[in-house]
């Protein structure tokens, strides 16, 4: 937003009738009028809005050093900024912004007057300078209004309303000193009222000299030098929602804080540097075919995920094919879990897999017993091979049921995974509600699951999201940011991946102990190969294990509402897949999935899309940058800020929705 569209908005926020009126000038003069209007209104609203008349006080000496800085060339305000240009063509001088303010703060040191002398120059400060600065020629370089009759420094109320030329333009307290002027002054000629009653005021003189004696209680004595850091922190924050907030980045997670801060009528810009949404879980299309760039599977413990998608119309029930927790692989091994509660599901799933006999479903049920026993911790953290191997978890069990998990959740190898996260997902997944392991598989492409409605409720509540606006540079201003040394925002979310929010911290030394802890971070990728067979290939469930080679899951989107024979083989974390080019990829993909499909004809297309940096490598005791960061009103969200959760879908939904609670303290 510029400082331009700032002024605009906050012209025609305001309810008067006023603004309209400036739509019929010529557009130089307009943007002159708009400004200054503007610049009305955020003085008005700095001593109306606080309730503690030091807070005010504070924010108005603000808005005093912002006009001295204005006029030395180095505004901070998109409201001054928008007025520097129209100093010299239309004569605008400091001493008449003053004295506009002067006006303000008479309101805070009384709110009747007891002569017309003094009503007249308080009408004339709040609405008969703003009728001098409106009327062209406007004011000349030694500081007098031209052409504009001035009564001995002020205005009649048919004058004032004259050259406004709309009555409501006037601020609120210009309304009722000028209303009660009308009301109270004398017609000419006409004697003074006899008798002055008890209650109409006339003995304000000595009720004034009566609270100037009047000692202050120790009760509002300390309510005042309480206040006093509360007009610091006013004055700290005088963004006081300049242009709302800024979210960098526009994947799951800043769509969730984005999402958040417009459900609480905050106005959110949300900038992402790609053409699309969704982050490193996004739809890409091929030659007019909409793919993922990864096969996610959420579960029934993604609550927040869960959530926001209801909240932003995208329906789970509906976009999510939900099925009880299920492990099924080409070779034949089968787990099922029934909808039962823990720990009858897990129970009734081990001791009828194909593929375990009774002593590993023993095995793994007194290892769930044992981490329950413990409360899911694991002290000291280590990796889950030293896990598994603690607890005597070996054979079928541990490579068709422990180590998938792992690699699938962390999407780290099991060797260099953390113990104490993958048990945190184990006891999220298993051993809470019933629902809570249910897999839940995309029916449709991950940009219409989530991204994509959560972009339209965003703008449908008067946001923004900038696609192909990369963000280079944050710099922080008095009150707020400013983003690509243009816009200026109340608080900042930074929500790109950890590689790409390392660029914008380190112009933050205040937020060197979060970058260190990025720089440490290690990757891993996630590739996805596309096959296209004819349409009568297919698998025998929409999701089929395979082990003992390269694929690792293959998907039938032709299962789950995709054009049939589309075939996707998910390989998570490192290995010695990297090694391969495409090419050999796709051809040891496809000898593998002969072990499903028999002898399926050669694939029609095929396509492989890696993200290398799909996530950080989930190492034991990894040290993760906090949501909340040392400098208020800025923010990280991102599946890799510190949480109990691996980097997921669920992970990046609540560090946004935690990021967006923190700005909102702001």
């Amino acid at each position: 937003m510029t400082p331009e569209e700032y002024c605009r908005e906050k012209a025609a926020h305001s309810g008067s009738s006023f603004y309209y009126s400036f739509l019929f000038l010529p557009p130089e003069r307009r943007r002159a009028i708009t400004a200054l209007y503007a610049f009305c209104r955020e003085v008005d609203d700095a001593v109306d809005e606080p309730s503690d008349p030091s807070v005010a006080r504070a924010t108005l000496t603000w808005w005093r050093g912002e006009v001295a800085r204005l006029f030395a060339g180095d505004p901070q305000h998109p409201v001054t900024r928008a007025l520097a240009p129209m100093i010299e063509p239309f004569g605008i001088v400091r001493a008449r912004l003053e004295e506009i303010m002067d006006g303000m703060e008479m309101d805070l040191n009384q709110s009747r007057y007891l002569n017309f002398a003094a009503l007249r120059l308080y009408c004339h400060r709040v609405a008969g300078v703003v009728g001098g600065c409106a009327k062209k020629p406007h004011l000349s370089s030694h500081g007098r209004v031209e052409g504009i009759r001035s009564d001995g420094g002020g205005y009649s109320q048919r004058e004032s309303h004259r050259e406004l030329r709309a009555p409501d333009a006037l601020p609120g307290r210009a309304r009722e000193a000028l209303l009660r002027r009308g009301a109270g002054a004398p017609a000419a000629g006409r004697p003074p009222r006899a008798a002055p009653r008890p209650d109409d005021g006339r003995d304000l003189s000595r009720a004034a000299g009566r609270n100037c004696r009047r000692r202050i209680s120790g009760t509002q004595a300390a309510n005042r030098a309480h206040a006093a850091p509360q007009a610091l922190d006013r004055v700290a924050n005088l963004g006081h929602g300049l242009s709302g907030v800024a979210v960098v980045g526009a994947g799951w997670a800043g769509l969730a804080a984005a999402v958040t801060l417009a459900e609480r009528g905050v106005r959110v810009t949300v900038f992402e540097a790609s053409r699309s949404l969704g982050g490193r879980a996004r739809r890409v299309s091929i030659d007019g075919l909409d793919l993922d760039n990864g096969q996610h599977v959420l579960i029934g413990a993604y609550r927040e995920t869960l959530r926001l998608m209801r909240q932003v119309g995208a329906d789970p029930d509906e976009l999510l094919l939900r099925l009880p927790f299920e492990l099924r692989y080409a070779d034949g091994f089968h787990l099922r879990a029934p909808r039962l509660p823990y720990p009858l599901n897990l129970l009734c799933a081990l001791l009828r897999a194909k593929g375990l006999d009774l002593v590993q479903g023993f095995g793994a049920l007194r290892f769930m017993a044992s981490l329950r026993a413990r409360e899911f911790r694991i002290e000291p953290d280590c990796s889950v091979a030293r896990l598994l191997d603690d607890h005597g978890q070996s054979g079928p069990l541990r490579a068709r049921v422990w180590e998938p998990l792992c690699v699938s959740a962390l999407n780290t190898p099991v060797e260099r995974a953390s113990a104490q996260i993958f048990v945190n997902v184990l006891r999220e997944g298993l051993t809470s509600t019933r629902e809570a392991s249910d897999l839940l598989i995309a029916r449709t492409d991950l940009g219409r699951l989530f991204p994509e409605p959560a972009a339209e409720y965003v703008k449908a509540r008067g946001g923004a999201v900038e696609l192909g606006t990369p963000v280079r540079r944050i710099a922080r201003v008095p009150g707020g940011f400013r983003v690509n040394d243009a816009q200026t925002f109340a608080s900042v979310v930074i929500a790109c991946g950890p590689h790409q929010a390392g660029q914008l911290l380190v112009q933050l030394p205040a937020l060197d102990e979060a970058l260190s802890a990025i720089n440490a971070f290690a990757y891993e990728p996630i590739a996805t190969c596309y096959l296209k067979y004819s349409e009568s290939v297919s698998l025998p469930v929409p999701m089929l294990g395979f082990s003992g080679g390269i694929a690792q899951w293959v998907f039938d989107r032709g299962r789950l509402g995709g054009p049939k024979g589309l075939l996707a083989a998910v390989i998570s974390a490192s290995g010695a897949h990297e090694e391969l080019t495409k090419e050999e990829l796709t051809a040891r993909i496809g000898i593998e999935l002969k072990a499903a499909l028999g002898e399926p004809p050669p694939p029609q297309w095929s396509q492989v899309i890696t993200e290398k940096r799909a996530t950080f490598s989930c190492t034991p005791s990894l040290r993760r940058p906090e949501a909340s960061t040392a400098i208020p009103g800025l923010a990280l969200a991102g599946d890799y800020v510190a949480s109990e959760y691996p980097g997921t879908l669920e992970a990046a939904v609540r560090s946004g929705i935690a990021a967006a609670r923190a700005v909102g303290r702001n």
